[in-house]
């Protein structure tokens, strides 16, 4: 299956404890058939000086995009400059989103899929391959950053997928 990715570059997490930002953001087509599954992962710090301190950071899920809203992203990434492996075209099937402040997408599961704490001045890669969570068509998969105090952190990173 080729891969795909969603690159997120110098995102600001948020600035108050406990609150979540959506820093990247997959939406797969309202169409039957349309499945994604996350392969891999990784979030580190984008700024020279990261503070010393802790973030989560989470994959969620949107399990019904028609019954929420997929939120409004500083940067929209249409399927076309979604980075490939190969030619094949994911336009039909899927849109990313980067840096969710404006609006986050509503109606996230309560549960995470994944959740890792970690360092800011660290990073962190959690790599799937092929047992990695599947998104169905019309759901979201949003890569979540969320800080344990009242600090905002850059992040930089990836989400790699593939279409199923």
């Amino acid at each position: 299956m080729p891969k795909y990715y969603l690159d997120f570059d110098d995102v600001a997490s948020s600035g108050t404890a406990d609150d979540e930002l959506t820093v990247a953001a997959l939406l797969v087509a309202d169409t039957a058939g349309h499945r994604i599954r996350i392969r891999s992962l990784a979030v580190g710090p984008a700024d020279n000086t990261p503070s010393d301190s802790t973030l989560l950071v989470a994959l969620k899920r949107v399990e019904d995009i028609s019954a929420g809203s997929a939120g409004t992203p500083q940067t929209s990434v249409a399927a076309a400059d979604i980075a490939r492996q190969s030619t094949d075209d994911v336009a039909t099937i899927i849109t990313g989103g980067i840096d969710y402040q404006t609006l986050e997408p509503s109606v996230y599961d309560a549960r995470a899929l994944w959740m890792m704490g970690f360092n800011a001045r660290g990073a962190v890669v959690k790599e799937w391959g092929d047992q990695g969570p599947v998104f169905e068509q019309d759901q979201l998969a949003g890569l979540i950053v969320v800080p344990r105090a009242a600090a905002v952190s850059r992040v930089s990173g990836c989400l790699e997928f593939e279409v199923i």
